[in-house]
């Protein structure tokens, strides 16, 4: 509302929502929708084969079943051709390896987004919230693909279709979805109580078989032959094409019914709510490698302890290059250090912080140690609490 100051003619603006919600603050329910962080690969381009692989955060890539196909996942930056206009990155597959498109096939990007950020969403319930998905995506091949928004247990689920109507070229696909009202056991949402599992999951079909399919879309039913209803029949399929190539980036939903301007957030706050899930403690890759001063408790046991950059979302596992001699002890006896493959792992795991331990003969008990990953491709350590 605009009120006019019948004294001065001023007027003052009360504009109290944006889109049938809150005007300002966080709407974007993507992590990492821009694309912009990439703590595993960088820009290098990952093949994923048969598997279900995180590249760039957030960005859980499926390709398994089926005849085994392989996706080459890649970062690409700035425009004209890494990103449109006005977008930082954008993540790029390339089939390397065509699938058999049996009914057992599933290909899919998946994001998991956490019930603590969509429990309000009222999903299962009378009150339930319609939302609104938009991104900008860009293929080799053209026609209609598919997608589906789904409960965190893979039970229920929306199948949406969007068209790419040129080859090679950007376009802007919005899609509302009403909320999920019918009812529902409470576990399907776990909206009685908010919790760190998973609350959504959003599906981008690559070329999915007719276990994942859904006899129609734009409905709430169950989801398909294996709970992973992604696509409906004559849904292009990327993966049975060699060479073929599909791009995304600006994955933005928001709670209404009108797609808004895409939410940038700073390089900064992106990598910190990614780390939630998954944090590069080292990467001897991008420079530093020095993890931590610890003690020997035994001549075969060293333990350093890391306090996590992020609180986690819950207690991670670890995550390592293996790779011959990755990482190196130091101790007062053993000046030259003590190489190892990796860490036998965590110990008193938790979501701030844990123990970090290593089996090695030699090292000298009772002695203070230094723990260090080596220079090379490769060699990292990081934790893991993805959804």
């Amino acid at each position: 509302a605009i009120t006019v100051n019948n004294s001065d003619g001023t007027c003052a603006a009360n504009i109290t929502s944006i889109n049938g919600g809150q005007l300002s603050g966080r709407k974007n329910l993507i992590t990492n929708g821009e694309m912009i962080i990439s703590q595993r690969a960088g820009t290098t381009s990952t093949a994923v084969t048969n598997e279900h692989e995180y590249v760039l955060d957030r960005m859980f890539v499926s390709t398994i079943q089926g005849g085994g196909t392989s996706l080459n996942v890649q970062q690409l930056h700035g425009n004209p051709t890494g990103a449109p206009y006005g977008f930082a990155a954008s993540m790029k597959m390339t089939v390397a390896v065509t699938d058999d498109g049996g009914s057992d096939s599933f290909n899919v990007v998946q994001t998991r987004i956490e019930n603590l950020d969509t429990n309000y969403l009222a999903f299962g319930t009378s009150q339930a919230k319609t939302v609104t998905l938009s991104f900008h995506v860009k293929s080799s091949l053209t026609g209609t693909f598919g997608g589906s928004l789904v409960s965190g247990d893979f039970s229920k689920g929306y199948v949406f279709q969007y068209t790419i109507n040129s080859a090679d070229t950007w376009e802007k696909k919005t899609i509302t979805i009403p909320g999920d009202t019918a009812s529902t056991a409470d576990s399907v949402y776990n909206r009685g109580t908010a919790t760190s599992g998973r609350g959504l999951v959003l599906y981008f079909d690559l070329g999915s078989g007719s276990n994942s399919e859904k006899s129609a879309a734009n409905s709430w039913s169950a989801t398909g032959t294996w709970g992973y209803g992604a696509r409906i029949a004559g849904n292009v399929k990327l993966c049975a094409n060699a060479g073929a190539d599909w791009g995304i980036t600006g994955i933005q939903l928001e709670e209404g019914s009108v797609a808004t301007d895409f939410e940038h957030r700073s390089f900064g706050e992106e990598l910190a709510l990614c780390q939630r899930y998954y944090q590069r403690i080292v990467d001897a890759a991008t420079g530093g490698n020095y993890i931590g001063i610890g003690s020997n408790y035994t001549s075969s046991q060293a333990y350093t302890f890391l306090r996590f950059l992020r609180q986690m979302r819950t207690a991670p596992t670890i995550d390592q290059g293996n790779i011959s001699a990755s990482f190196v002890v130091y101790d007062s006896v053993n000046t030259s250090g003590l190489t190892f493959n990796t860490f036998a792992g965590f110990t008193g795991e938790a979501a701030q912080g844990t123990g970090l331990y290593v089996n090695k003969s030699g090292v000298s008990a009772g002695k203070a140690c230094i723990f260090q990953v080596i220079n090379g491709q490769g060699n990292y350590l990081a934790a893991n609490a993805e959804l």
